[in-house]
């Protein structure tokens, strides 16, 4: 698929910018939440994210998120994967649950009509990124057997330890060893390239970003995008976050993020910390300030 550096037209509606959010009480709680702090583009868990069990979800819970989503406004909505899965496990057990857990999280996401589910490509364990890389696409091509609905964007990492998914490449190479299919696209995390080592805070290191996505044909799976400023320096690989503009990344990265065109129609999503940043919820402030920064 070709791909251009230009800027496409930008559309005239109100910038694609939301947060992650519980669903405590109910997945379809999570809507209420997100109204409250002026997003309309959600994530959420579709399942406990630091357990292996599933909690049911029955025909009613299903409804009424449907029902709430369609009430709420919300453009977009997106799912991501719980923190245990790790599909570059090198451990038959650990590989095991991480599999079955991907194909029940999958076939959440498509009862509550969710369109992606993003994934951390995970953690080799010191048996290697190629033997790594072989594995998390092996369980791609596995998961996608036997869910028929549903497509996975692979998230980029910090790069801690034997973290997969630090270089474009990593991604690139998953993609193409899963098949390449449409249900395959990209999550980029800003926190987590930059502390990889994408200087994305100046406009070079942006431009090589952008170049790199394309030459490597992940651009057009760009599908969302976690806005997070870094606590930690850059190629740290350090994995800490940090609200818009206070953390190492600086406010003008995020700028040009927000005033993108190739990422124009792109969910751009909040896991900055939670909590009240002066008399406001600090997702409200962070939400406010990337609407203003897309204004031209």
């Amino acid at each position: 698929m070709a791909e251009t550096m230009a800027a496409k037209v930008k559309p005239k509606s109100a910038p694609l910018v939301g947060a992650h959010m519980s669903i405590a009480g109910g997945a379809w709680r999570a809507f209420d939440r997100l109204r409250k702090v002026g997003g309309n583009a959600l994530q959420i868990f579709v399942k406990s994210n630091v357990q292996w069990r599933f909690a049911e979800v029955t025909d009613d819970l299903v409804a009424k998120f449907h029902e709430t989503r369609a009430a709420s406004g919300v453009r977009e909505v997106i799912a991501h994967a719980s923190y245990l899965v790790n599909p570059a496990s090198p451990e038959r057990d650990i590989y095991r649950k991480s599999r079955d857990s991907l194909v029940g999280e999958l076939e959440y996401a498509v009862r509550y009509g969710i369109g992606w589910l993003v994934l951390h490509p995970g953690n080799h364990m010191g048996s290697g990124s190629r033997r790594g890389i072989e594995r998390a696409a092996a369980m791609l091509v596995d998961v996608f057997e036997k869910v028929p609905q549903g497509g996975i964007l692979i998230e980029t990492t910090a790069g801690s330890g034997t973290a997969l998914g630090s270089s474009f490449e990593h991604i690139a190479d998953i993609i193409d060893e899963a098949g390449g299919g449409g249900r395959l696209g990209v999550c980029l995390d800003t926190s987590h390239i930059f502390a990889g080592g994408y200087d994305i805070s100046k406009p070079s290191g942006y431009r090589h970003v952008k170049e790199t996505l394309t030459s490597l044909g992940l651009l057009a799976r760009v599908r969302a995008i976690h806005v997070n400023d870094s606590k930690a320096p850059l190629a740290s690989r350090v994995d800490r976050h940090e609200h818009i503009g206070r953390g190492h990344m600086g406010v003008e990265a995020f700028r040009r993020i927000m005033r993108d065109g190739d990422f124009a129609t792109v969910a751009k999503i909040l896991e900055t910390p939670k909590g009240m940043c002066g008399r406001r919820k600090c997702d409200q402030v962070n939400i406010s300030l990337l609407k203003r920064l897309a204004k031209r």
